[in-house]
């Protein structure tokens, strides 16, 4: 049997009322940091309480997997990109194509 503690991450979460939501906003939040506390949301913000929140790391994750998995649907997002903007080039350049070219006499 093994006595090894099992890796956490502990963090303290703020819960805040927004004074002045906006209409993506609600009244209120969770945050990692006291926003409250900030200047550029100085009023915005107040901190009705902390809490204290500890999540246990997963061990069965295999983390150079997620990462491949991570590149490839950015290199498949970034091909599907590209795609696009090369459909447009050539509709351009089939546009150019059918423009009859006269020289001048």
């Amino acid at each position: 049997m093994s006595t090894e503690q099992q890796a956490t991450v502990k963090q303290t979460l703020f819960i805040l009322q927004n004074l002045s939501p906006h209409s993506w906003e609600g009244k209120y939040s969770i945050a990692a940091h006291d926003m409250s506390k900030s200047e550029h949301f100085a009023g915005q913000y107040v901190c009705l309480g902390e809490h204290e929140l500890e999540v246990p790391i997963p061990t069965d994750v295999n983390p150079a997997a997620l990462a491949i998995t991570a590149l490839e649907r950015h290199r498949d997002s970034v091909r599907e990109q590209m795609m696009q903007k090369i459909a447009v080039i050539d509709e351009r350049i089939e546009s150019i194509r059918c423009i009859e070219y006269k020289p001048e006499e």
